[in-house]
Order: C-alpha cells, then structure tokens, then sequence
C-alpha cells in the first residue's frame, strides 16, 4: 500500500514528519477523478462531422464533409476512413476540418462501414455482402454474405468501430459478424423499447449506441454484448443531424 506523508511543526519549534497509508478508496478516487469522460468522433445525416463526449452526449462540430457516409472505419495508426453512402468510393477523413479525400473504388455500393480493434476495415453494400477494404487504395475484398437486409433507405443500421467483434444493427436487432464468412449471429432478440441505432462505436471495453430513434430523441445508450440489450444514456446536444457513424478518438 502506497503512503503519503506530511511535515508538522510542533509548539517548540520542531518538526515531526509523519506517514499514513493511502487508502485503496482513495486511490480509485484519484484515478476516477484523472480519468477524462471518453470521446468519439461523430458524423452526422447532415454530413458533419466532430466529437462527442459519450458521457455527456454533447458533441462539438469541427467542419461539414460535403457528402454523406456511410460509417467510420478507424485502422491501426488512428487515420479515419468511411464509403460513400450508397457510392463506391472510400474517403478518407481529415480530423482536424473533416474534409475528405478519396482514396480509391469499388465495384459495390457502401451502405455500413466499421473496424475493429486492430484496424482492420469492412464494409457492407447493398448487395448484402461484408467486404474488408485496403485503407491505401479503396479496393474491397469480398469475404462473404452477411444474409442481412439493411435498408438504403435511413440511417437506423450501423456498424462497430473499435471492437474487438465485427456487431451490426438492423432495426432493432444486434448481430455479429463472422469476419471470416460473412455471416452474422443474432445477439439477444432486441435492443429493448424499439431501439434503433444510426452508430456503434467501442470506448474502454464498453460498446455504445447512437441512437436515432426509439428514444427520448437523439441519445448515445450503452450496449450489452452478450445479450444485445440496450441501457438509456444521455441525450445529445451540438448536433443537427441524426448519428450515422462514431469512432474512437
């Protein structure tokens, strides 16, 4: 146990150094107290782009991106990455303005884009299929259907960034994704309350949701990744679109 001391000057003139344990209550209070509120990056149906504080739900925009995405894909050196919705081009994000740059295409069309912890890229068209992506040239490798049906009509569908699993929305369902076949796994039978979310992003071992509709409005819940079900967070503020991808920042 560490200790902590302290000089006291007695009447006469001398000083006694004393020592006391720091308690391990203490010590956890130290460290909860140091520990910042985890922030994302967010993009928005508005083509925005930002952070958000996940505790907090406010979100401070930094630049609008001129085109819609489809998600956000972090790779292992931090550099952001997202397809263009219902495109073929895979952009890459500027943090600092939240300009893009196109890095390459792919025969398909973008319809979610994630990660996974260790940087790896993936997206799914709208054919359905998962694919994972090459961050230097765009180009997409098909790994195998996912037998969803994610909709390219709104953005209540998402796909993880910064988990160690590949999990999907569809609706109000959670699944996840063999990211060696393709095919996904239902987790649960509902994010509970007709949940939908537009973004999934994993901050600290704790997955979390944006969620766009089923909610008190605009709000970043917590998932549970063993059962799928959903626990009610704050609500957002700062943003003027629904949520459409988050990543680590």
């Amino acid at each position: 146990m560490a200790n902590r001391s302290r000089r006291v000057q007695r009447s006469n003139g001398t000083t006694k150094l004393f020592r006391y344990p720091i308690t391990l209550i203490g010590l956890f209070s130290i460290v909860a107290l140091s520990k910042a509120d985890p922030t994302a990056y967010v993009i928005t149906g508005s083509d925005e782009f930002g952070t958000i504080d996940l505790a907090t739900g406010s979100a401070s925009m930094v630049g609008n991106m001129g085109r819609l995405l489809s998600g956000l894909g972090e790779t292992s050196s931090g550099a952001l990455y997202g397809g263009g919705w219902l495109g073929g081009g895979l952009y890459k994000v500027n943090t600092s303005t939240g300009a893009l740059t196109l890095v390459g295409s792919s025969s398909f069309s973008y319809v979610l884009t994630g990660s996974t912890a260790n940087g790896s890229l993936y997206a799914i068209g709208t054919n359905q299929n998962l694919y994972r992506l090459n961050a230097s040239t765009g180009a997409a490798t098909f790994v195998g259907a996912t037998g969803l049906s994610i909709p390219s009509s709104g953005p209540f569908s998402s796909m993880s960034d910064g988990s160690g699993s590949l999990f999907v929305t569809e609706s109000n369902q959670l699944y996840k994704l063999n990211v060696s076949t393709g095919s996904a796994t239902a987790v649960g039978s509902g994010m509970g309350n007709s949940l939908e979310a537009g973004a999934l992003v994993e901050e600290g071992g704790t997955l979390f949701a944006g969620i766009d509709s089923g909610g008190s409005g605009l709000q970043i819940d917590t998932v549970d990744e063993t059962n799928g079900l959903a626990t009610s967070g704050p609500n957002a503020s700062g943003m003027s679109g629904n949520y459409w991808g988050l990543a680590p920042d």
